[in-house]
């Protein structure tokens, strides 16, 4: 699904399962609500990520300096295999803005569509007609775009983390 904001993606690496848990260990932080002063001042002693891991599987977060309400969140598991360890990884939007984006998204279509069947059988043609279309193709580049530019770094992070061939 390379042009929606949800991704899965299969890592394959030649380290043992073990191993796998504990270098993501390594870059996570464990889970806390943010204070105003992480927003704003990000420390050089953070880790990259904040989520847990739990048996063999994970959740996790990217940290950022900014604000993106359409980071990736991930959820993975790690799986022997018969040439190492694969990992799969679901990279999602937070539920909340999924559905609120869903509902923009419908609301949006349903008044182009009705502007354009009105406009239709009136048979008049009015360039501001185009205004919802206009504002669903904003919306899908703006999630889509802020998810990707996320997902991207936290794709190659954990390729080179695992030391893996990623696949999808």
């Amino acid at each position: 699904m390379k042009f929606l904001p949800f991704e899965n993606t299969v890592y394959k690496t030649r380290l043992d399962v073990d191993e796998v848990k504990r270098r993501l260990g390594t870059i996570l932080e464990s889970e806390r609500t943010p204070s105003v002063k992480d927003l704003f001042l990000r420390r050089g002693n953070h880790k990259p990520y904040q989520g847990r891991i739990v048996d063999n599987s994970f959740v996790m977060v990217r940290l950022i300096g900014y604000q993106n309400s359409f980071l990736p969140r991930i959820q993975g598991t790690i799986e022997k295999d018969i040439r190492g360890t694969k990992v799969n990884v679901k990279m999602r939007l937070n539920l909340f803005v999924g559905v609120f984006t869903l509902i923009w998204f419908t609301g949006a279509a349903i008044v182009g569509v009705s502007i354009m069947v009105s406009e239709a059988n009136n048979q008049s043609f009015k360039p501001m007609s185009l205004m919802p279309l206009g504002m669903l193709l904003f919306g899908y580049a703006l999630v889509t775009g802020a998810f990707k530019y996320e997902s991207i770094k936290s794709k190659r992070h954990l390729a080179e983390l695992l030391e893996a061939q990623m696949e999808g």
